[in-house]
């Protein structure tokens, strides 16, 4: 139900309906290229393209894990975005500095959330959008690096609650609905947290070896270099764990660190081979 509202064919007939009402210079636009549009029609075809993608990129997060905590959080930094943009020049203008002051931190949040979660759409090798491209990595990383807790489960859902409860403090309604929106992602990520964390602990002790790792994952990568979402979660349910969406997300994104989606074999090595930690037994590798 959830996903034909992102499909491809939809965005595809939205974008067929509108393009050619549009005049001027065509452009290549996209998450990727920072440029300033030379008319309103500009603008409004790289903001079409901005929607395209991030439609495409909620569906395929959806098809992987339906209504899982990233498409939740992705649409919630989308709508944090949206109301913020809209209600910060009225407090502004009113002298509503607290609400403004407010209304900034959730939209800058916003950003960050949809920044983290909306990777850039692939560029050919040639292409003169490559260094812009590196750079939408770069500052990804670089988000990542300084702010560390965001690598995890928990610690996104901990500032989902954070600047979901801000925003619910306002007495808009708007601010309320989106606030509390996202403060249910949080709650959702936190829980995932504690249940993956639990799980990959028992799941570890199933694999013997680093030779029987090597086999596993050769088996259920189909002999791929990279290990699908939807192929860890066939190994662990065979290895009789079963998860639901958001805790394989959380599994998922506890073992690829590359942040890429793709679960390479060196990673898993990696997680499978980090001692555990002293007396409470729980995994140096937090989810």
């Amino acid at each position: 139900m959830f996903s034909k509202y992102f499909s491809n064919s939809s965005a595809a007939a939205a974008a067929s309906e509108v393009t050619p009402m549009l005049a001027g210079r065509a452009i290549q636009t996209n998450l990727t290229t920072i440029a300033v549009p030379a008319s309103t029609q500009e603008f409004s075809q790289a903001a079409q393209e901005v929607v395209q993608h991030t439609a495409q990129k909620l569906q395929r997060l959806n098809e992987s894990a339906p209504y899982s905590f990233r498409v939740l959080g992705l649409i919630g930094g989308v709508a944090m975005i949206l109301s913020n943009t809209i209600l910060l020049p009225g407090r502004i203008l009113t002298l509503h500095w607290t609400d403004a002051i407010l209304s900034l931190y959730s939209l800058l949040f916003g950003l960050v959330v949809v920044i983290l979660e909306l990777e850039a759409p692939q560029q050919p090798p040639s292409s003169s959008q490559t260094t812009t491209a590196q750079a939408y990595a770069a500052l990804q990383q670089g988000i990542r690096t300084y702010f560390r807790f965001l690598q995890f489960t928990w610690g996104k859902g901990a500032i989902y609650l954070f600047f979901g409860s801000l925003q619910a403090a306002k007495s808009n309604v708007v601010d309320v609905c989106v606030g509390s929106f996202v403060m249910v992602v949080g709650m959702i990520a936190c829980a995932a947290s504690v249940q993956t964390a639990h799980a990959l602990r028992r799941f570890r002790m199933t694999i013997e070896s680093e030779r029987d790792l090597k086999r596993k994952f050769d088996k259920y990568a189909h002999h791929k270099a990279h290990l699908t979402l939807a192929e860890l979660q066939l190994w662990m349910k065979d290895a009789g764990f079963v998860l639901s969406s958001n805790e394989s997300v959380s599994a998922y994104l506890a073992l690829n660190k590359n942040f890429n989606d793709q679960l390479s074999y060196e990673e898993m090595v990696e997680w499978w081979s980090r001692p555990q930690r002293g007396n409470l037994g729980l995994e140096q590798y937090t989810v």
